[in-house]
C-alpha cells in the first residue's frame, strides 16, 4: 500500500478539522488567574487605593508587594486587570469584547462594524 503524499495528508487534515464557532480569546484572558486577582487585592489594600485611582509614584508595585516570592510578581502592571469602568462604556457610548465592537443603548446592545 501507498503512502499518502503531503498534500494529500494536508487535505486530509483540513477535511478532518473541527472548527470552533466561537472566537479565541485574546492572550490577555490568561492573565486573570486567582494569584493575579489576589496579588491585585493586596496592591490595592497596601497602597490605601480603589480600583482605577493611580498608584503612588514614589514605589514600584514589585516594591509595594517585595514579600511576595519574585516569580509570583509580574512585569507588567496588575491594574490592568481591574474591570472596566462602567461610565466610560456609557459616556463613549461602544465598548469592545473579544474584538467585537457592541453599541451601548438604553434598551440593550447591539453590535457595531469596527
Amino acid at each position: 500500500m501507498q503512502q499518502p503524499d503531503q498534500s494529500e495528508m494536508a487535505a486530509l487534515h483540513q477535511s478532518t478539522e473541527v472548527v470552533n464557532p466561537f472566537p479565541i480569546p485574546p492572550e490577555r484572558y490568561a492573565l486573570f488567574t486567582t494569584k493575579n486577582i489576589e496579588l491585585l487585592s493586596q496592591l490595592r489594600e497596601r497602597t490605601g487605593t480603589k480600583a482605577h485611582e493611580d498608584l503612588p509614584p514614589e514605589k514600584s508595585q514589585a516594591d509595594i508587594l517585595s514579600d511576595c516570592e519574585a516569580q509570583d510578581l509580574p512585569d507588567w502592571s496588575l491594574i490592568t486587570l481591574e474591570k472596566p469602568r462602567l461610565d466610560w462604556v456609557i459616556e463613549g457610548g461602544a465598548y469592545l469584547c473579544y474584538s467585537n465592537g457592541w453599541e451601548v443603548c438604553r434598551l440593550g446592545c447591539s453590535r457595531v462594524p469596527l
